[in-house]
């Protein structure tokens, strides 16, 4: 999956095809065929991916880390 954000001109769009009502500003996922076709449009952009962080590490990542920090 993709995460796309709107940044067009309106309050809100709706993509039927895509089952999506998105306000400005905000993003939502697709699969990588429907981003791309979005973002040929000046009104989305692909957000880049982010790393998960110790903050926003989900909690088996987090018990992976812990147990490695126990086996050293």
């Amino acid at each position: 999956m993709t995460t796309v954000r709107y940044i067009g001109p309106f309050d809100a769009v709706d993509i039927p095809d895509l089952g999506v009502s998105v306000a400005r500003g905000e993003s939502f996922e697709c699969d990588e065929g429907a981003a791309a076709s979005l973002s040929a449009q000046t009104d989305f952009v692909i957000e880049a991916p982010t790393k998960a962080t110790k903050a926003t590490a989900t909690k088996s990542e987090r018990s992976e880390e812990h147990t490695s920090e126990l086996q050293s």
